[in-house]
């Protein structure tokens, strides 16, 4: 009897590169993550995560002697990321959960330093591999896979907030998540309700999430015990939600963001789109302009083309709307869950425009050229707006909190604003924001003057000018400048405002 040839198996490149650049791309990471309280996000996320270390849900407001909450404006003494309660007493976090729970679940894990870096590490890896999964679940071979996670790895909107404290790429990275589980093995129980928790964790990182629910829906395909399956696996997180907003601010349905109605308007429309059509092609690459042509691929890959094209235009609608989109080329960052959808369509368009060309060596001409397109013009903008600082742009914060426990003393009252959620994260100082006075200052002026309070300022450069010159005049001193920090003291016995 003859002999069987053994099998020829030919090493799967695409993927073999795929792990060698994870492993490069992890040492950037490492390198360049700076997880820590900051500004307004950052520093609230960290707060939250503190609160549910120490069990609570809500921290004590620190009120100047002589100046009661009462009396005074409502968010006076409520730094960045947090709300008075109705008594003015208390103060309670005001952004989403999901993002502190793991910052608190890491750093019980691997310590505080370690565990909210790793947190935001583990997401930016997991959402490049997920990406290349579910491109090659769509039919796409492993080098289109591959090269949209050199699309979606090296984007500058996604390198941004990959180093710092931000919840915009871990929400991208649990709709994504989601629909990879919901599309791969749609009649598998445990794939559903992963898909379900998956889609739970989304909005409790991001509560907008709730709109990644309809492409999961549409992988799934039609109603029927999938659907039952995918509500149990997010049901968890819906409780948890649930309890936490009645707990926190009174009612299940009510959310720390309060009523952001006024934040949405048609006339924004026609200004966002243009921002999309200029910022996308840059933050995805001149690629992505190849998922213009997704109508063309659902001829032959229909599910694939309808999941993604609802997916896109769900969130590229409804944000559409939303006040903050068109400001910025990182205000795109609101539509980060639209990266994926976005760059796997371009890359299943282009694989199926090289297929029907007859010429291997054109295809392969033409392979290169796209890998060069993608790599070069992300390196350029990644180069350019320098997006890897971004957390080290975040270290100001905690120098400037150290300088001022250092130099001032601790019954002093800061006016701030930027620095608030960092200050309350840090410090123990009394806090006033500046820019939540209103008319009161002269009062405010006179009872910091007559109990004999140091009172400074710690303002950033874009903050100066209306802090110093219009919100609370008086005869302010420049004691030190902290890089982009500038501290004040202010002289109470000059002349009253």
């Amino acid at each position: 009897m003859d002999q069987a040839a053994p099998i020829s198996r030919r090493p799967d490149w695409p993927l073999w590169l795929l792990l060698i650049g994870l492993a490069a791309y992890s040492v950037l990471l490492w390198r360049h993550t700076l997880v820590q309280p900051g500004g307004s996000d950052t520093s609230g996320y960290f707060n939250t995560a503190r609160l549910f270390a120490q069990g609570k849900l809500s921290a004590p407001m620190r009120p100047v002697d002589g100046l009661p909450p009462a009396e005074l404006p409502k968010y006076a003494y409520a730094p960045l990321g947090f709300q008075p309660d109705l008594a003015q007493a208390r103060l309670t976090p005001s952004y989403p959960i999901g993002l502190s729970l793991f910052f608190f679940a890491f750093a019980k894990l691997f310590g505080a330093g370690l565990g909210p870096n790793l947190v935001l590490i583990m997401h930016t890896l997991a959402g490049v591999a997920l990406l290349y999964a579910l491109t090659r679940s769509m039919g796409g071979s492993g080098w289109a896979a591959l090269l949209g996670t050199i699309m979606l790895a090296l984007s500058p909107l996604y390198l941004q907030f990959a180093v710092q404290a931000m919840s915009d790429l871990p929400a991208t990275v649990w709709v994504l998540a989601a629909v990879w589980l919901a599309w791969r093995n749609p009649a598998a129980h445990w794939s559903v309700l992963g898909a379900g928790f998956a889609v739970g964790v989304a909005v409790l990182v991001r509560p907008t999430n709730l709109l990644g629910i309809l492409p999961v829906l549409l992988a799934l395909g039609r109603p029927g015990r999938r659907w039952l399956w995918l509500a149990l696996g997010g049901l968890p997180c819906a409780v948890l939600l649930a309890w936490f907003n009645r707990a926190a601010y009174g009612s299940a349905l009510t959310s720390g963001y309060g009523d952001v109605s006024t934040l949405f308007s048609l006339r924004w429309v026609q200004g966002t789109l243009l921002h999309y059509a200029k910022w996308l092609p840059v933050v995805a690459t001149p690629v992505a302009v190849l998922a213009l042509g997704l109508p063309w691929l659902a001829r032959p890959a229909r599910r694939a083309a309808l999941v993604l094209g609802v997916w896109l235009t769900t969130y590229l609608g409804f944000y559409a709307f939303y006040f903050h989109t068109h400001e910025y080329w990182w205000a795109l960052r609101f539509v980060m869950p639209a990266l994926p959808p976005l760059i796997i369509a371009a890359v299943l368009v282009a694989e199926r425009l090289l297929s029907s060309w007859a010429a291997p060596r054109r295809r392969h001409a033409a392979w290169v050229t796209l890998f060069l397109l993608a790599w070069t013009g992300n390196r350029y903008w990644d180069r350019k707006w320098d997006v890897v600082s971004g957390g080290a742009w975040e270290n100001t914060y905690p120098k400037t909190m150290r300088w001022m426990q250092a130099h001032v003393p601790p019954e002093a009252v800061v006016l701030t604003m930027q620095t608030s959620g960092s200050f309350f994260y840090y410090t123990d100082f009394r806090l006033l924001r500046w820019d939540m006075l209103e008319d009161r200052w002269s009062q405010i002026h006179d009872t910091l003057r007559d109990r004999k309070f140091p009172v400074y300022g710690v303002f950033f450069d874009f903050e100066e000018k209306r802090a110093i010159e219009q919100q609370t005049p008086g005869r302010w001193v420049k004691v030190t400048q902290i890089q982009q920090v500038g501290i004040w003291r202010l002289d109470l016995e000059a002349t009253s405002p």
